[in-house]
Order: C-alpha cells, then sequence, then structure tokens
C-alpha cells in the first residue's frame, strides 16, 4: 500500500486487507515525511529521507487502524 498524507496534521485511516491473513504478521513501513519548506541540501543531503521499520498490526472487527504522519510518503508492505 502506498500512500500520500499531503495536509499538514496526521491523518488516522482504517484498512481492510482482503485475501490475506494478517492476523500475527509483520508489516515492512518504508516512511518519508518532513515541512513542505524543506529540502536536502548540499551541506545537510540526509535531511528528508526514508525511515524503515517493523509494525504488528491489531485487527479490530476485521479493520486496521494506522496514523500517518503529516506530509508523509509511506509504503506499507503486507507480506
Amino acid at each position: 500500500l502506498q500512500a500520500v498524507n499531503s495536509d499538514n496534521r496526521p491523518i488516522s485511516a482504517r484498512l481492510k486487507i482482503t485475501g490475506l491473513d494478517i492476523r500475527g504478521k509483520v508489516v515492512r513501513i518504508s516512511q518519508m515525511s518532513g515541512h513542505l519548506d524543506e529540502d536536502n541540501s548540499e551541506s545537510d543531503p540526509t535531511r528528508i529521507v526514508p525511515h524503515d521499520r517493523e509494525w504488528r498490526p491489531e485487527l479490530e472487527e476485521g479493520w486496521i487502524k494506522y496514523v500517518f504522519p503529516p506530509h508523509s510518503f509511506s509504503v506499507l508492505r503486507f507480506e
């Protein structure tokens, strides 16, 4: 799943993944975020870079709750 949050506030989403049993599984997340006026410069080339992490989602009545950070691009890998 790829998602962009262009808002300046976090966005809470409810996700339903059909055809894949994710109970007890790890979701791999790669995410990049920063203020709209920030950029990478020659003196700070890694100011905005993707960060990777793992997440174990919890199901609530078949739905997953996830909060996308402000000004972010997120890739969630359900395997």
